[in-house]
């Protein structure tokens, strides 16, 4: 009876150790004691579970993606809520609120960016207790403006545009808007050779305070600009004239009546007429610059002559009054070095009631590629009597 209980015993430890054998192989392990042959392998019974497959490393990045696409999140929304005001410091208190520490300093913004300071000043009886006035607003921005405040300003050819004053007291602008259809810079004067048969004449058009054209003259007469100069010493006068191609000559150079010419033809010019409106006689500077914000920079020269009779040779252009200018001269305001002007030793004299002419061109001869053609504000200051 005690030889089937071994039998037994026996069949049952060498089942266990099969059973070891094929779940050790079954888990991957790499000790050659436990895998078998590849030819004497057996495929695991159909019934059998292998133990889950761990996820591929590829997918590893997927949650550190998520993770940090959290902490983005979290980040983005402890900015949010600080620019909110949520992390802000409390706001300073007011006079007469209580306080805790004695000749504790409360500092607060005011005005324009200014700051002023309060204290934590004693009860009668001794204690901590009341925030005192403030001090008065002192170190304002210069030139700032009130956080908050708003205005409408003009802006390009009759237009509009709102601005707002931000925290740090610097105002920022909206978009122009409200400009006329085929709008044009007030005091601008145009003209064109169309319909005009003989040449050397043109139609001339001017530019109203409304930002709108008139129409071309019906007559075609030779190009006149006109400009009657400030009666009052430190005023000025100004109005914007086109320089084109379609009016140009030989740059004159140097110094009158010895100056000399270019070689080419095709530098764009105007002449203006600067008339005495007074009975004494005016001294006036005179300089150009942009038309506008977005007109062009062009590099010009500028000479004035005696009378108003416009020259019509070489020898007549040398005989300028004083000589040719190539910069603007310090104290006038050009905005750009590169545009001409007139003063001081250069100035131009208006007799009573009479007119000089001054003449002002570009630099640079039309489709040189340097900006030679666009219009171009001259501005005429009266200056006091020598």
């Amino acid at each position: 009876m005690t030889y089937p209980s071994r039998f037994l015993s026996l069949s049952l430890i060498a089942s266990s150790t099969l059973a070891l054998v094929v779940a050790c192989s079954a888990s991957g392990s790499d000790d050659p004691a436990l895998t078998t042959d590849e030819a004497g392998a057996t495929e695991p019974a159909p019934t059998s579970t292998l133990p889950p497959a761990s996820k591929p490393d590829a997918e590893a990045p997927v949650d550190a993606g998520k993770d940090a696409a959290k902490d983005a999140a979290k980040d983005a929304a402890k900015d949010a809520a600080t620019d909110s005001g949520l992390d802000a410091a409390p706001p300073a208190p007011e006079p007469g609120d209580a306080c805790k520490t004695l000749d504790e300093i409360f500092a607060r913004t005011c005005g324009i960016c200014g700051t002023q300071s309060a204290l934590c000043l004693a009860k009668p009886d001794g204690t901590p207790g009341v925030v005192s006035a403030y001090s008065p607003c002192t170190s304002e921005l210069a030139n700032g403006c009130l956080p908050g405040a708003t205005e409408n300003e003009a802006c390009g050819n009759c237009g509009t545009r709102q601005r707002t004053c931000t925290q740090s007291c610097a105002w920022s602008t909206g978009a122009c808007t409200g400009e006329p259809v085929s709008s044009c810079t007030p005091t601008s004067l145009d003209y064109t050779t169309a319909g005009c048969p003989t040449v050397g004449t043109v139609r001339t058009r001017a530019c109203s305070g409304t930002c709108a054209w008139s129409n071309f003259t019906m007559a075609c007469e030779p190009l006149d600009f006109k400009l009657v100069v400030a009666a009052t010493p430190g005023d000025t006068v100004s109005s914007i004239y086109p320089l084109r191609a379609t009016i140009a000559a030989k740059r004159l150079n140097g110094t009158c009546p010895n100056g000399y010419f270019s070689t080419t033809t095709d530098y764009p010019y105007v002449y203006v007429e600067l008339m005495n409106p007074t009975e004494n006689p005016l001294t006036v500077s005179a300089w150009n610059t942009a038309a506008s914000t977005s007109g062009p920079i062009i590099d010009t020269l500028m000479t004035w002559y005696a009378g108003n009779t416009k020259p019509t040779d070489e020898v007549s252009r040398k005989a300028c009054a004083k000589g040719v200018v190539d910069a603007c001269p310090s104290g006038l305001p050009c905005g750009d070095n590169k545009w001409a002007g007139i003063t001081g030793a250069n100035a131009i004299t208006l007799p009573p009631f009479g007119s000089a002419l001054l003449f002002f061109g570009s630099y640079y001869a039309a489709g040189s590629g340097s900006p030679s053609e666009g219009p171009v504000k001259l501005v005429v200051r009266t200056e006091p009597t020598p």
